[in-house]
């Protein structure tokens, strides 16, 4: 996890002159956001405040920065039990792809069986049948479809990471990423906005004398800019939505919510008052000195105030503040 973070401060982004490594107040929201994953109490919750002049990239980087600090969990059992019913009822013949591992293969679905007490996938592969048990079944997915004399896409989640992906995450992990459906960030704000930084923005990570490119989506993975469900973790509503899917985010408990901007902090953050919270407020917002009254009074009925371990310096013009609040 260290290492991660450490590959994280390194990025650089690209100018006209070539690759420039990132500024300071950019590892600043990186470390932020790993200094926020060591935090969980059952009875606490966090609230941090930070003021700055603009919130470009900010949740961007605090969300790359919880993500690489969390470790890698095996996927839930509600998960392979979901999967596996979604595979069971595909009709015969159903393309397939399976990471054993080590390689890709891909056939057929053949059906379902009981082998060794164990439920299991059937799928043809070359040279013979492949017998999948149900705990395996995460790393089944179904091949995309693909229009006749098209090339094949790769949209798919099972496939050997990308180089710049491979400084963070080694195989093993990378398909655990893959298998998971849980979510460790939720970020309200102008999804247009973060887009932009997310898929368009090009960073590299320097290896020797030639770098690894690659875009903050490949390692945050936000569902709503993914191609697939599986494997994102993390999640953006926009700041106007006048609901949120509960359901999709049972575990708020544990997941972070970047509350991008004045007027998604007074909307939102009375709606989850147990979840661990980011309020990210420019100066420039016409809702600034309201959601500033608001922090100011919850930081008058704290349990306490919050050191985060590990926290670079805040960089000129960011002001952060931190405090816990019992879990309601």
């Amino acid at each position: 996890m260290i290492q991660r973070i450490d590959n994280a401060l390194r990025l650089r982004f690209k100018e006209e002159t070539g690759w420039t490594p990132i500024p300071p107040w950019a590892k600043f929201f990186i470390s932020l956001g790993a200094a926020l994953s060591t935090l969980c109490s059952p009875e606490r919750r966090v609230v941090a405040a930070l003021s700055v002049p603009t919130s470009s990239f900010a949740s961007a980087f605090i969300a790359l920065g919880r993500i690489l600090s969390e470790p890698i969990l095996e996927p839930a059992r509600s998960d392979v039990d979901d999967h596996f019913e979604t595979l069971s009822a595909l009709p015969p013949q159903t393309p397939l792809i399976y990471f054993n591992g080590e390689a890709l293969f891909e056939g057929p679905f053949l059906g379902i069986l009981r082998h060794s007490n164990v439920d299991c996938l059937r799928m043809a592969i070359q040279g013979g049948t492949c017998i999948i048990p149900k705990h395996r079944s995460l790393l089944v997915e179904v091949q995309p479809e693909v229009p006749v004399g098209k090339a094949v896409c790769h949209v798919r989640r099972l496939r050997n990471p990308k180089p710049f992906v491979g400084h963070f995450f080694n195989l093993v992990d990378h398909y655990r990423i893959l298998c998971s459906t849980a979510k460790s960030v939720v970020i309200v704000g102008e999804k247009n906005r973060l887009r932009n930084e997310v898929i368009q923005t090009r960073f590299s990570v320097p290896n020797g004398n030639v770098c690894a490119e690659g875009v903050l989506q490949d390692l945050i993975r936000i569902a709503k800019f993914s191609s697939g469900g599986l494997g994102c973790r993390a999640d953006v509503y926009a700041r106007s939505r006048t609901s949120m899917n509960r359901n999709g985010h049972s575990s708020m408990d544990t997941a972070l919510l970047v509350l991008d901007g004045a007027s998604s902090y007074l909307r939102w953050a009375h709606e989850y008052p147990r979840a661990h919270i980011v309020a990210i407020l420019s100066r420039t917002e016409s809702e600034y000195g309201t959601a500033v009254d608001s922090l100011n009074a919850a930081y008058l009925g704290r349990l306490d105030d919050c050191s985060l371990p590990g926290l670079n310096s805040s960089p000129p013009g960011i002001e952060l503040m931190v405090h816990v609040e019992p879990r309601r």
